[in-house]
């Protein structure tokens, strides 16, 4: 395998939440030469209520963020002051030619205002409808998240575009139901070669910050499509999300039935 450029070097993984990136973020740390730290843009919050690291240990004790700490504490764990120098480090400490972080919408709080240093982004995108799924399930109301969903879909996608050749956008639904051909796509984007072992993201101890601990396929190592929606949400429900969503570009070209 070649090397890869610098440009592939720091990767930020965007979208909202329950849009499948802890999934995503399983399957590029499965990769040799990745590391995906989870959402390392959340450790502040990790470290106030002692959130463990998904390898079960805490973050003092697990043996990979034992020796990454002491580097972002000396830099301060507020995820604003976070730098690129800082994510090429703790690349270094692991000796990885990638780094990715999925924290999503704290990634475009920290990185709006940078200028282009060849960080690459990835724009995880999920049927609203799935992800609102998530939050109803949770015991949300609808209308609050419902709203968050179409104000940072169209900011990411804002912020994407503008990121021309340095973002790729990926779809859950594609990720799910043809891991391989979309594993393939992303390596391609990273100037790396695919391995399989990507598509055995669950035989990997991940040490992940602060990512989803959905029960969704629990112990299971089946990449599967998650569309509980379908049997989930209301026709009431579906309706308003669709009503809601319809003018945002990203739905409606993807998602919507034409003349809805």
């Amino acid at each position: 395998m070649s090397a890869p450029s610098e440009a592939s070097g720091v990767v930020f993984v965007l979208g909202v939440a329950h849009c499948g990136s802890t999934l995503l973020g399983r399957m590029l740390d499965a990769h040799p030469r990745i590391l995906c730290v989870g959402e390392m843009a959340r450790i502040d919050r990790s470290l106030e209520q002692h959130l463990p690291c998904r390898c079960g240990e805490p973050l003092a004790q697990c043996q990979f963020w034992s020796r990454c700490l002491p580097t972002i504490q000396a830099h301060g764990t507020n995820f604003r002051r976070f730098t690129l120098p800082l994510y090429r480090r703790i690349r270094e400490l692991s000796g990885k030619d990638v780094i990715v972080d999925i924290s999503k919408t704290r990634i475009y709080r920290m990185a709006r205002w940078w200028r282009d240093k060849g960080e690459k982004y990835i724009f995880l995108i999920r049927d609203p409808r799935g992800v609102l799924a998530s939050a109803v399930r949770s015991g949300k109301d609808l209308e609050k998240p419902l709203r968050k969903n179409k104000k940072w879909t169209l900011r990411l996608s804002r912020f994407t575009e503008k990121k021309g050749n340095g973002a790729l956008r990926v779809y859950y639904e594609d990720l799910a139901a043809r891991p391989e051909a979309e594993l393939r796509r992303i390596c391609g984007f990273l100037k790396l070669d695919f391995v399989p072992e990507m598509l055995q993201p669950f035989d990997k101890v991940h040490h992940f910050i602060s990512s989803s601990t959905s029960d969704y396929l629990q112990g299971s190592k089946e990449i599967r499509l998650d569309e509980r929606w379908q049997a989930e949400l209301t026709t009431k429900q579906i309706h308003r999300i669709e009503q809601m969503m319809k003018g945002v570009e990203l739905f409606s070209r993807r998602y919507l039935a034409p003349g809805l």
